[in-house]
């Protein structure tokens, strides 16, 4: 375990600060919601919890049946990276900043000349992207976006289906 070098002290309430810089690095805003766990009986462990990333093998399997019935690249996400996709190969990459943008209108945003990057590392921009923010009581929990050459109104209705689905098994 990698050892930061900053000590903090519990108040009497049983809290401790995260300090910034590492609040800063990993990207843990207020209101994040973090999974506590103790391990070997010594450490206690805090991770960024991720209800789209803890349906696994469900959000790939979504992707996957997705990607089947309209035959267009899938990417399913949290609020930091790829959780699951399909027709592109690009889990666990993080996000760019531009994307994360688009995820804070709230609403399925079809975009025809989107040229940016969705994920870091991304070799090609994407024309023509469709992205549904999965919300759940009334917070952000991640998105569906769908890469498509050509729109149609089924693109859109799959879409949000499948963002019903998701938003559904997070409960």
């Amino acid at each position: 375990m990698k050892k930061s070098g900053i000590i903090r002290r519990l108040d009497e309430l049983g809290r401790i600060v995260i300090p910034k810089e590492i609040r800063k690095t990993l990207h843990i805003k207020e209101g994040t919601p973090l999974d506590i766990n103790v391990q070997e009986g010594e450490y206690i462990v805090l991770r960024k919890y991720s209800p789209i990333k803890e349906l696994g093998t469900q959000a790939q399997i979504c992707a996957e049946v997705l990607f089947e019935e309209i035959q267009q690249p899938i990417i399913i996400t949290d609020l930091d990276k790829v959780v699951a996709s399909y027709g592109i190969k690009c889990n666990e990459q993080p996000l760019t900043e531009n994307f994360t943008k688009l995820l804070g209108k709230r609403q399925i945003s079809k975009i025809d000349n989107y040229n940016n990057s969705i994920y870091e590392g991304e070799q090609t921009t994407h024309n023509s992207i469709l992205i549904s923010p999965i919300i759940v009581e009334g917070d952000i929990l991640g998105s569906i976006v769908i890469i498509y050459k050509n729109y149609t109104d089924s693109l859109m209705l799959s879409l949000k289906l499948a963002t019903n689905l998701l938003s559904k098994l997070t409960y």
